[in-house]
């Protein structure tokens, strides 16, 4: 019997011994990770966005950013920011999404060349089916942006040009473009699809569309009639035919839930000769996508 007393004693103690090992094992392999991750922020990126981990990949991907040195880091934020957003509802997403995406659009001396290369590598590496979505990174920063802004009643301003503008100082601007144009058309169709409880009043106010909206108006007769001298551009075609038939969606169904007169918005619908705009678009994006 003491044997045995003695032997079930040696076998408590070997198997206390040999946990206590492994979790001093499985602790010191933790420690490593972190360390690891840390020092290698992007290896705890891809680790955690692996693992579906968003918000412990997103303070990865934030410290890879390196406060905005970093504009591969940035993009990886960006898409983390959307992802939380969409999930979580929580503004502290919204904020974070104007931030990053600041930082990244604030990039002038090389963004634009950053950005070119990001738009051939999506493009060449997507369907044709995608490639109009992915025209723009440019314009999906600053759409994204935008929505944010109008989620936390700050839509006061937009990024144009590598800075937050006010409305209305962009829309006196003499020499937009119509990429710019096209920018400004899908933020704010974005912000009326994506915000159900959003201060739209600088589109109406009392019951009339407000001067900023009147003035946005006046830019598409111009910017449908210039989109045939982009012809040989198909892809551009398509890129800014979408951003102004979208807007025209979105403000058409805007001023019709609140009783505005949305007659003048309805004609640009017929603008594009013998068929109406949105029926263009179809016609041209299928000829697109089938030119393969």
């Amino acid at each position: 019997m003491e044997q045995n007393s003695t032997e079930k004693s040696t076998i408590k103690l070997i198997l206390k011994t040999a946990i206590i090992t492994a979790s001093v094992l499985a602790l010191a392999c933790i420690l490593i990770a972190v360390f690891v991750f840390f020092c290698f922020p992007y290896q705890g990126y891809k680790f955690t966005n692996g693992l579906g981990m968003k918000k412990s990949a997103l303070f990865f991907a934030e410290r890879y950013a390196s406060d905005g040195e970093n504009m591969d880091g940035l993009v990886y934020c960006i898409e983390l920011d959307k992802a939380l957003i969409d999930e979580t509802g929580n503004p502290s997403y919204d904020e974070k999404m104007i931030s990053h995406t600041e930082m990244l659009l604030g990039q002038a001396s090389i963004g634009e060349a950053y950005f070119k290369q990001l738009d051939e590598y999506y493009i060449a590496n997507s369907n044709r089916a995608a490639h109009v979505g992915l025209y723009s990174y440019k314009e999906y920063l600053t759409s994204n942006n935008f929505v944010a802004r109008v989620r936390l009643g700050k839509q006061d301003k937009m990024v144009f040009r590598f800075k937050p503008t006010a409305l209305d100082e962009i829309m006196e601007t003499s020499d937009i473009t119509n990429m710019e144009l096209a920018a400004i058309y899908s933020s704010i169709a974005k912000s009326l699809y994506e915000v159900e409880d959003g201060n739209f009043g600088f589109l109406a106010k009392d019951g009339e569309q407000t001067e900023l909206l009147t003035q946005i108006k006046t830019t598409i007769p111009k910017f449908i009639g210039e989109l045939a001298d982009v012809r040989a551009d198909k892809l551009k075609e398509l890129f800014l035919m979408r951003s102004v038939l979208v807007f025209l969606n979105e403000i058409c169904a805007f001023l019709d839930s609140n009783d505005i007169e949305a007659g003048e918005w309805y004609a640009f619908y017929d603008m594009t000769g013998e068929s109406k705009l949105d029926e263009e678009y179809s016609r041209l994006y299928k000829e697109y996508i089938q030119n393969k």
